[in-house]
């Protein structure tokens, strides 16, 4: 069993005996300088086959693109001087000229973009270079801090979240500033000094690559 850290997902359900979990005090790797977006060189926009999320890269930080599906009756159209439908494509909806519609059960569904910040000005996550081709974007949850490692692989994004066997050791001799334990679940907190780190072994530290094309 492995303990598992996505974006937006820092919990998992434990059972049986006490699990133990990781966490970093300040951003990985220590004394590296923060970044609000990454190098000009890695800007694009990038899709995985298994995933509907787009990574967007760029100068204003890093974002997820999702599509979310919405609908409005005909009817709610039909009786409303804000919407109008031309051929295939509805008019009306606020901060878009007009958006591509399909007509099913009386009701016209439409896909939005929707575009989260995980990077940039606005954002408590904090994005630092590692290498040329690599970076550790710190989500920041709670008052601390897990990594995942991002990189760019012959111009196509690889994604490496936190993961880590629930008996590693790959963490035993790094410091720590605290240590919680609620119920089944322990938490421990690392201070990790530049020395502490370089000694960690990634291979024991992030999970398989998750790969996304670039597309644009």
């Amino acid at each position: 069993m492995k303990n598992f850290v996505i974006i937006c997902l820092f919990a998992l359900p434990f059972l049986g005996t006490a699990q133990t979990s990781y966490e970093f005090s300040a951003p990985l790797p220590p004394g590296g300088d923060q970044l609000f977006a990454p190098f000009p060189e890695h800007f694009g926009e990038f899709k995985s086959d298994r995933s509907d999320i787009v990574f967007e890269l760029s100068e204003n930080g890093i974002f997820t693109v999702s599509t979310m599906i919405n609908s409005v009756s005909r009817d709610s159209v039909r009786g409303s001087s804000n919407y109008e439908v031309k051929g295939n494509y509805l008019f009306g909806i606020e901060g878009i000229d007009s958006i591509a519609i399909v007509l099913q059960d009386n009701r016209y569904y439409f896909g939005l973009r929707h575009r989260e910040e995980v990077v940039g000005p606005n954002s408590k996550n904090v994005l630092v270079r590692v290498s040329y081709n690599s970076y550790l974007l710190n989500f920041f949850e709670n008052d601390a801090y897990q990594p995942c490692l991002f990189s760019i692989v012959s111009g196509d994004l690889s994604i490496q979240y936190f993961d880590y066997e629930t008996d590693t050791q790959v963490f035993a001799k790094v410091p720590t500033t605290k240590q919680v334990e609620i119920n089944t679940l322990k938490t421990i907190t690392l201070a990790p000094e530049r020395a502490d780190f370089a000694d960690i072994n990634f291979m024991e530290m992030f999970g398989s690559e998750r790969k996304y094309k670039k597309i644009e």
